[in-house]
């Protein structure tokens, strides 16, 4: 259909209506018509050219309610394979889609005569007058005696471009029923293209004959059909049958606006009976449920749609692409209790059995796709396995079946994690032959050419694998020993780096086993962990070992989700109750020639490993470690061995760090450098040295900066370290420090500082008064400055929470105090937070849970003067003075993730100016994003191939674009581009529908639109700039003209004239040029005045013939087309 214009006056609804009454069309696509053509095309090319019969098997066209209808894919056959017939094909598939119009009585319908122009004109100008009521048009069209057939009255719908009506708001019930009635039957016997038809594209594009690929497997429901379907982003992959799609939109969507019946609605069923049939039809269901969510509350009755309802519902944010800043706590969690009272309806049609189990294990994958892709809103497989706790037994075994039957083929997948988890909400013993199922996808995992990645399963899974060897001892070699070593070193002697990384994976799941294990660890998981880290301990492959430590790719590759692996080992050694399964666990690491794992290990061991480590710690030089794999990874050795209390330990593996580093971006190390000396002096004592170090000379200002914020950190260190100590200082540099650069280190420091200055020499006091009142506002800035503690890493938790506890102690607020403790995992939890715990406890009368936790942080931790001191308090309220926790190291990856959300936060206008600087930040960031998606975009002309190609129109052009936009802005700005976005008015009053528009937060940055035009004197151009006006507010705005010009500078020149001739309202100021950069296109930018608010629009003009590149190579050239 052609676009409205903008320029014509509507007729009247009641002449068009005769109009369209008096008008019949015939189509080029009927059978007959289309058959008898196709054999005259053919007699011309020749007998290359397949029969008309044979085009219809080898799926070219089919069938559709009588008419001809070409694959969406057939272009690309016959274009990717260059057959000699291509340009027939071409001519004849667009001779398909022309209709021609008969009007009975032409001239004799008043004011509708710009409309029997456009039907004279073949309805192919491109400017279809506009229509002032479109639904009442329709509704009289079939409503009016005498009763009409759907199929002449969808002939005059098209014509309204399918306009949206609900039928029971337009018709009576009589004429709505008979209109429902003749739309499902059309739809039933439509000859649509069925779900084993889905692959039609995919064989048209390989081979040109649908006949020629395998069959595929439908799923039996309709949920499955959907999961194995990949949509296209641009319209269907099948054929177009607009207007069926456009009936089954509107019995759809009329659902929602239908009162309350019994469930399920007869007609819920039949349309959900359609969309199993027909994959088109699914998607327009699935469309309708996005656009009127009202829909599901009928659907989700329908036992064959359950499972798709709550698919939808569990998916909503991705499948609904609204702006992402709408999304909220409040938003998640009414999203999580819809799908919760969806899994309810889903459960009594499993229990009543109109569900297959399977559907159930589908959800729970989905879930968990949810949960491990990035989302950011509430877990939903929590949701689903309470589901599945749910279910009869007979129930929760057969979704365990299935999930079992899915993970098989992959136990590095989604389905094998969730399978695990599934497992153990389940809980009994698996039969014999599941478990051997799992056993032998778990070991295949481990002798595939892929490494084994087993990112996904949690330490829930894990122990769930375990339990299941525990419980049939036969499989333990496979599982609890899934890779032979000996054998796999036999086999592939040159791939000890590949097989370190799978004995990583097989230390990884065997950690979390432990960690998870839901009884007392057995001896066997642990002795299975145990021989693991001692055959990953080192690279020794003549005795049987490879590096499983060194080279360690769990934050480099893959995204990979959860905890690194030294976190799980220091939870696994500390979860046995069972002192020789400890000692064995410390014994086999003791071997680890990877000095990192035993630096993160020393501060969370029972002290009794304590020594024992430091002796192994003291051994392992550089010299003796194994070889570091990355360029950091001696720096990352050094700063752990810091961050464990080893300074002196810690500089021979910096200055190999430096060393490594030398010559490499140095500015930024010699600031490294300094930030690693002055930790040294600092934990070595000498704080004369920190006083006395100076910035390195040659640096850059911003560098210096740096510099001079890294002395100024250590320096307020050294003032709570003073006797007695500056503590009203050290406040007075962390607040400036946060107040320059708010980040994570300077907030808990400040915390600690004040901390220093109101509990003084007693930690355990408790304040009133002024005191009370600066203690509570030192808390509150501090949660203000961190709201959140799971953007820390795990030294800033287990630093930042115990100095909040000893504050709200302080306050009186112990509940609150120990909530906060219980958030810290068992590898952040230390002496420190165990005393504040115990304190806590007492204070909330619970001695004897407080004795008990001080009885265990001694046996972890040893005689640690603080459990000392706080038994003390607990037992006879005395006082106890000890500094608070600091943190002496400035968090890079911590500090940059506080900026980025700092940034993200802030106006568009501020984020421009930090990247772009003043002035005019916004308008430059604005202009060069589009300049690069202009760029890209014409770099794809040559694969459009617009010289066999004119079928596309502006939007499709804009879609390209937009998409390029949104990917320089979205990621680093949070800003989105939205396509076809309500907004602003047309010179009917109407709400305009903009091209697109760049928004944050739901307002608009900026607005864009396009047109495409061949002749400088097009109307259009000016109509689109006085559109850009009254769509948007905006003070930067852009204006494009996709020109099929011959002649670029022709247009150029007159877009530079439109520039000058605003809408009125609008004063013209003045215009300058932007020069081309390259491959990046040049532009003219215009200044207006607006409601005494300046205003600037960007005109680009991109060349669509390039011509120049065309002649250099001989390519054929784009035919100026003056309708365009």
């Amino acid at each position: 259909m052609g676009l409205m214009s903008g320029e014509q006056e509507a007729p009247g609804d009641v002449d068009l209506l005769k109009l369209l009454l008096d008008t019949t069309s015939s189509r080029n696509d009927d059978e007959a018509t289309a058959r008898q053509e196709y054999m005259r095309i053919r007699l011309e090319v020749g007998g290359e050219l397949p029969d008309f019969d044979e085009a219809l098997a080898r799926g070219w066209f089919r069938l559709i309610q009588g008419r001809v209808v070409p694959a969406a894919a057939l272009s690309d056959y016959y274009l990717r394979h260059d057959v000699p017939y291509a340009e027939a094909l071409r001519s004849f598939v667009y001779w398909l889609s022309d209709v021609k119009y008969q009007i009975a009585q032409p001239g004799a319908h008043a004011s509708a005569s710009t409309f029997e122009d456009y039907f004279v004109a073949g309805a192919q100008s491109g400017h279809k007058p506009p229509v002032q009521t479109p639904t009442w048009i329709a509704a009289r069209l079939w409503d009016d005696p005498p009763p009409v057939d759907l199929a002449t009255w969808t002939m005059h719908w098209e014509v309204l471009d399918w306009v949206p009506l609900i039928p029971s708001a337009v018709w009576s019930e009589q004429d709505a029923q008979r209109f429902r009635e003749a739309s499902l039957q059309i739809l039933r016997n439509a000859n649509l293209p069925t779900w084993d038809h889905v692959s039609v594209a995919e064989s048209l594009r390989a081979s040109g004959d649908m006949r020629e690929l395998a069959p595929i497997e439908v799923k039996p429901d309709l949920l499955g059909r959907v999961l194995a379907r990949t949509r296209s982003h641009y319209g269907t992959d099948l054929y177009e049958a607009h207007a069926l799609c456009a009936l089954m939109r509107v019995l759809v969507l009329e659902l929602a606006h239908v009162e309350a019946g019994p469930v399920p609605s007869k007609k819920a069923q039949e349309l959900v009976a359609l969309a199993t049939c027909h994959p088109e039809l699914c998607d327009v269901l699935t469309d309708c449920c996005l656009q009127a969510p009202q829909v599901l509350a009928d659907l989700i009755f329908c036992p064959s749609a359950a499972g798709l309802v709550c698919h939808l519902v569990a998916t909503w944010h991705v499948q609904f692409q609204i702006d992402r800043d709408y999304r909220n706590e409040a938003a998640d969690s009414v999203q999580a209790s819809l799908l919760a009272d969806c899994l309810e309806v889903l459960r009594y049609h499993l229990v009543q059995g109109d569900v297959a189990p399977t559907e159930s294990a589908r959800l729970l994958i989905v879930m968990q796709e949810h949960d491990c892709g990035g989302s950011d809103g509430v877990p939903l497989l929590p949701i689903g396995l309470d589901h599945l706790r749910g279910l009869p037994v007979d129930i929760k075994r057969q979704v365990r079946q299935s999930l079992i039957e899915m993970a098989s083929a992959q136990a590095t997948s989604l389905e094998f994690a969730v399978m695990l988890k599934a497992v153990a909400v389940v809980g009994e013993s698996l039969p014999p032959a599941e478990a051997e199922t799992v056993a032998s996808a778990y070991r295949k995992a481990f002798h595939a050419k892929e490494r084994a990645d087993t990112r996904w399963v949690d330490v829930t899974g894990a122990a769930a694998l375990a339990r299941l060897a525990m419980d049939h001892g036969h499989l333990q070699p496979r599982i609890f020993y899934p890779l032979d070593l000996q054998d796999e070193l036999a086999r592939r002697p040159d791939d000890v780096v590949g097989l370190g990384l799978s004995m990583r994976e097989q230390i990884r799941m065997l950690s979390r086993a432990v960690v998870g294990y839901p009884e007392s660890v057995p001896g066997d998981l642990v002795e299975a962990l145990a021989l693991a880290i001692q055959a990953g301990a080192s690279n020794r492959p003549d005795r049987g070992r490879v590096d499983a430590f060194t080279f360690q790719l769990d934050n480099q590759v893959r995204g990979r989700q959860g905890p690194r692996l030294e976190s799980d080992l220091i939870e696994a050694v500390n979860r046995p109750e069972v002192p020789a399964q400890q000692e064995r666990l410390v014994k086999a690491l003791l071997l680890v020639e990877d000095p990192l794992i035993l630096a993160m290990l020393l501060p969370r061991v029972p002290a009794v490993y304590r020594e024992r480590i430091i002796a192994r710690l003291q051994v392992l030089t550089p010299d003796e470690a194994s070889r570091a794999a990355f360029v950091t990874q001696a720096s990352e050795r050094g700063q752990a061995l810091l961050d464990a209390g080893l300074p002196e330990l810690a500089s021979a593996y910096l200055r190999e760090a430096q060393e490594a580093q030398r010559g490499r971006n140095l500015p930024a190390l010699a600031v490294q450098t300094l930030n690693q000396q002055l930790q040294i002096h600092y934990l070595s004592g000498t704080f004369d040295a920190v006083a006395s170090a100076k910035i390195p000379d040659g640096l850059r200002p911003e560098h210096q900066a740096e510099a001079q914020r890294t002395l100024d950190f250590f320096r307020a260190l050294v003032c709570l370290k003073n006797e007695p100590p500056e503590a009203l200082k050290a406040a007075g540099i962390f607040h400036s420090l946060y107040r320059q650069h708010p980040l994570p280190a300077y907030a808990i420091n400040l915390l600690a500082a004040r901390v220093v200055k109101l509990l003084g020499e007693n930690l355990f006091r408790v304040v009133v008064g002024e005191d009370a009142e600066m203690a509570r506002l030192a808390i509150d800035e501090a949660d203000r400055a961190i709201s959140s503690i799971k953007g820390l890493s795990d030294m800033s938790r287990a630093i930042h929470v115990p100095n909040c506890a000893a504050m709200l102690l302080a306050v009186g607020r112990p509940r609150e105090a120990m909530n906060r403790l219980k958030e810290l995992a068992s590898a952040e939890r230390t002496a420190e937070s165990t005393a504040f715990e115990a304190v806590a406890s007492a204070r909330l009368g619970e001695p004897d849970r407080a004795r008990a936790l001080i009885r265990s942080g001694r046996e972890r931790y040893g005689d640690a003067s603080l459990l000392v001191g706080a038994e003390s308090h607990i037992d006879h309220s005395a006082g106890f003075g000890a500094p608070p926790l600091l943190l002496f190291k400035q968090e890079a990856a911590v500090q940059l993730r506080a900026a980025m959300r700092s940034f993200m936060e802030l106006p568009a206008s501020e984020q421009a100016e930090v990247l772009m600087g003043p002035p005019l930040a916004l308008e430059k960031l604005l202009t060069a994003a589009f300049q690069d998606a202009l760029a890209a975009f014409q770099r794809t002309l040559s694969f459009l191939k617009l010289d066999r190609h004119t079928e596309f129109d502006e939007d499709d052009f804009n879609g390209i674009v937009a998409e390029l936009v949104e990917a320089r802005l979205e990621g680093s700005l949070g800003w989105q581009a939205h396509e076809q976005s309500p907004g602003g008015y047309t010179e009917k009053g109407n709400a305009g529908r903009r091209d697109f528009v760049v928004r944050r937060r739901g307002v608009d940055i900026t607005v864009f639109e396009a047109l495409k035009a061949s002749q400088p004197n097009d109307k259009r151009i000016s109509a689109h700039l006085h559109k850009l006006f009254g769509y948007s507010w905006a003070d930067i705005l852009f204006h494009v003209t996709y020109s099929n010009r011959k002649d670029i500078s022709e247009m150029r020149t007159a877009v530079e004239e439109v520039a000058r001739q605003p809408p009125p309202g609008t004063t013209y100021q003045c215009q300058s040029a932007i020069p081309a950069d390259g491959a990046r296109p040049g532009a003219v930018r215009g200044s207006y005045r607006r409601n005494g608010e300046d205003v600037t629009v960007i005109f680009f003009v991109i060349d669509m013939r390039q011509e120049g590149q065309r002649a250099a190579v001989g390519a054929p050239a784009l035919i100026e087309n003056a309708d365009q």
